[in-house]
């Protein structure tokens, strides 16, 4: 079992299904429990691995935008929201450095940022390719 729970991280994921379902697609994405602390979400058009820092409880994770093209590129999140035009929040942590969101806070945060990125980046291939191209550097 995971090193904060009893759930493990999989479970977690699963349990924010309606936002799972506006980024990947109602029915159209799978959950891959990689162990209690890591975990895959898949789809035709995305894939994000996510995981669990055991070091101060902080929720990690790459995204790729699976295109199938030459430019298809993987980054953190906080590097594609860039593209928005946002500027990376850091996650509030106490005085000893831990994270002080629970994973199913961190979760959810994610997810919303991941679902702006859906609606307004990677609905449009011309958007995508612009966006694979940024994180590339």
């Amino acid at each position: 079992m995971s090193l904060f729970s009893k759930r493990s991280l999989s479970d977690r994921v699963e349990a924010q299904r309606d936002l799972l379902d506006e980024v990947f697609g109602r029915g159209s994405y799978e959950i891959e429990a990689i162990d209690s602390d890591g975990a895959t979400v898949r789809s035709q058009r995305l894939e994000w691995r996510i995981g669990v820092d055991p070091r101060d409880g902080s929720f990690c994770s790459l995204l790729t935008a699976v295109t199938g093209e030459p430019w298809e590129e993987q980054a953190i999140p906080q590097l594609w929201a860039q593209v928005l035009g946002d500027e990376p929040v850091p996650l509030p942590r106490d005085a000893s450095g831990r994270v002080i969101l629970t994973l199913d806070e961190q979760i959810a945060r994610e997810l919303q940022l991941l679902r702006r990125l859906t609606l307004e980046i990677f609905a449009d291939p011309q958007r995508s390719r612009d966006a694979a191209f940024f994180v590339r550097g």
